[in-house]
């Protein structure tokens, strides 16, 4: 009996092995489709926060621009490494016209991002390439969201408006559905990158 319950709990063991591994794959290549926009705000004061979306708002129009022609995420990121001074004068100009002096720093990188709702869509726990954009001391709450392919923009809240700008049939069921099966989906996610984490990112 004992013998007969150990293989249950090993097969048990080994079919949430095999679950766990698809959905971290499956993650892995939304994740390769995606670059995020992570604008951190000087401090967390009123002032720097309001100031914090004014920079956010004048960005993400300076890179729609900018990626209008990126047919691959890996055209975006040619682009924008290749214009990281022009997104940098974006923020300068958003501050100066609020009568503001800012200092910015620019920059792609490749960071982990927890689980985040959005109006329309959710994002798994997990790492993305991410365009990085710090005011001054970089002390204050974080805005994010994915500037290629574009869906920093209202008008993407259908599921064929994700899957038109390149994500499959089950990526976009992964961000875009809701329920039970899909909090436990994200939940997962999240403890597989704190382990991923631990042991890796030391």
């Amino acid at each position: 009996m004992r013998k007969k319950f150990l293989i249950y709990i090993a097969i048990a063991f080994a079919l949430a092995l095999v679950f766990t591994m698809a959905l971290d794959n499956q993650q892995k290549n939304l994740s390769e489709k995606l670059i995020r926009l992570h604008v951190v705000g000087a401090t967390d004061s009123q002032e720097d926060q309001k100031l914090k979306l004014k920079v956010k708002d004048e960005i993400v129009s300076q890179v729609d621009m900018l990626l209008s022609e990126a047919g691959t995420k890996a055209d975006a990121v040619e682009i924008l490494n290749e214009n990281m001074d022009l997104i940098a004068a974006a923020a300068i100009r958003a501050a100066d016209a609020e009568g503001e002096s800012i200092s910015v720093r620019c920059s792609l990188e490749i960071e982990s991002f927890p689980t985040r709702q959005y109006d329309t869509f959710s994002l798994p726990a997990g790492k993305y390439t991410s365009l990085r954009v710090i005011i001054d001391q970089g002390q204050g709450h974080n805005w994010w969201c994915v500037i290629y392919p574009k869906v920093c923009s209202d008008t993407v809240v259908e599921k064929e408006d994700f899957q038109e700008l390149g994500l499959s049939e089950d990526e976009t069921d992964l961000i875009t559905e809701s329920g039970t099966e899909y909090k436990i989906k994200f939940k997962l996610l999240e403890v597989i990158e704190e382990i991923k984490t631990a042991l890796f990112d030391k």
